[in-house]
């Protein structure tokens, strides 16, 4: 499994690991696990990441090109479904 690109994104985010975490509702020590990649992030968790940081999980992972192509649609119907069942 390729690592998450967290800590890059989070830099560029300009926030520190605390509101990260935060925006997880996740304790800084755990946020930590995951930039280090020592934890691994539950779909919900991806998609919060992912909404944070204003990418997709694709991008977090560094995941691009015909195999972007492939699972970007996949994504999208999950962020659909996620939606319907909130309701």
């Amino acid at each position: 499994m390729n690592e998450l690109l967290l800590k890059r994104y989070r830099k560029n985010a300009n926030i520190t690991q605390k509101e990260a975490a935060n925006a997880l509702n996740v304790s800084q020590p755990y946020y930590s696990r995951l930039e280090n990649g020592t934890a691994i992030p539950d779909a919900h968790q991806l998609l919060k990441l992912s909404k944070l940081f204003n990418c997709t999980p694709n991008d977090l992972f560094g995941i691009d090109g015909a195999l972007s192509a492939a699972i970007d649609p996949l994504f999208e119907e999950y962020k659909e479904f996620v939606k319907k069942i909130k309701k």
